[in-house]
């Protein structure tokens, strides 16, 4: 109803501020750069790059490095047997196996965790990339060898490695544990 167009594909490059607010937001796509403008504009990029390029203070990582938390890469296993105790969901407060998201033919999840990476730094994020897949491939073959196992097949990955904890702009107030916990 307002008009609003969804573009995917496309990077923050840069702001247009006026008296000290965002009004543009300057993007690389395919075609070049172009400049996206709204009376109000939210940073939704998750890393916090419209307020960064916009020159808002924000810390990152933990005592002296660029992380705070590890990055990972998930992965989807088809053909996995069924065992025994499953009770679908990703809790069994019976005890059973769980984590499962599926019957025939059964999917698994798998959740890699890497850690000390910079989640800014490309180079670290594309190191990520690949020694996740390759760790998830090592995870197949091992999977593999289990009894029953051997027709198990890799469905797919994340196209990009998950990221939890990268900029924390400066706003006008910080939120802290308490607040979390309290309100």
């Amino acid at each position: 109803a307002a008009g609003v167009q969804i573009l995917h594909f496309a990077h923050c490059t840069g702001t247009v501020v006026v008296e000290g607010i965002i009004k543009g937001v300057i993007l690389h796509v395919k075609s070049g750069p172009t400049v996206a403008q709204g009376e109000r504009v939210i940073d939704a990029t998750g890393d916090g790059d419209v307020c960064a390029y916009a020159g808002c203070q924000f810390e990152q990582g933990t005592a002296g490095v660029p992380w705070a938390m590890g990055v990972s890469l998930n992965a989807w296993y088809g053909n996995v047997p069924v065992a025994e105790d499953y009770v679908p969901g990703w809790g069994n407060p019976a005890g059973g196996t769980g984590r499962s998201l599926g019957h025939t033919p059964l999917f698994q999840a798998g959740l890699l965790r890497m850690l000390e990476l910079d989640p800014l730094d490309p180079w670290d994020l594309s190191r990520a990339m690949r020694e996740g897949r390759r760790q998830i491939w090592e995870r197949l073959q091992a999977k593999r060898r289990q009894p029953g196992c051997g027709s198990t097949f890799l469905a797919g990955t994340a196209p990009f490695p998950g990221v939890r904890s990268s900029r924390r702009i400066h706003g006008l107030q910080t939120s802290t544990a308490t607040d979390a916990i309290e309100l």
